[in-house]
């Protein structure tokens, strides 16, 4: 009888042992592993996870939190969790931007601006350009460049 009592408790030793459940920590962008991610149930039971970004938690348990200093903090119940939880980093999360409107003013001078550069007369025999002095390839590249010349005036004279 004695054997037999111990043959029970042992075997309900080793079920309570292996009564674990692993979960994978991932990053949610690349799907890697995450390493030393802190995982706290309960708020008693720390834990944290290995290399291939798996740990050991109990199989029942009110909440999970999981903590990493480059990815956001994760607080989840027992019925969110899944055999995989993925973590968003900090490192792409952008603080409040504020967007305004263009100074009416501003936009006004600035058009006023362009249309004094466009009015400018252009003095085609005049031109002089150092940097051609400079480069060897010019002559092979001469068409190249007054087709730019050209797509750079009918720029301008767009309003």
């Amino acid at each position: 009888m004695r054997r037999y009592f111990l043959l029970v408790m042992f075997l309900f030793a080793c079920v309570l042992i292996y009564g674990q459940r692993k979960i994978t920590v991932l990053d949610l962008e690349t799907h890697l592993p995450i390493k030393d991610v802190t995982v706290r149930v309960d708020s008693a039971l720390v834990r944290r996870t290995n290399y291939v970004g798996q740990v050991e938690i109990p199989l029942s348990f009110r909440y999970i939190t999981f903590t990493h200093m480059n990815y956001s903090k994760e607080r989840l119940a027992f019925v969110e969790l899944t055999d995989t939880m993925y973590l968003l980093s900090r490192r792409q999360m952008l603080d409040e931007v504020v967007v305004m409107g263009i100074n009416p003013d501003l936009k006004k001078s600035m058009q006023r601006a362009h249309d004094n550069m466009r009015n400018q007369p252009i003095m085609k025999g005049l031109e002089f350009d150092f940097g051609r002095l400079l480069d060897r390839r010019w002559r092979r590249d001469r068409k190249h460049y007054r087709q730019a010349q050209e797509l750079l005036r009918e720029w301008d004279l767009t309003p």
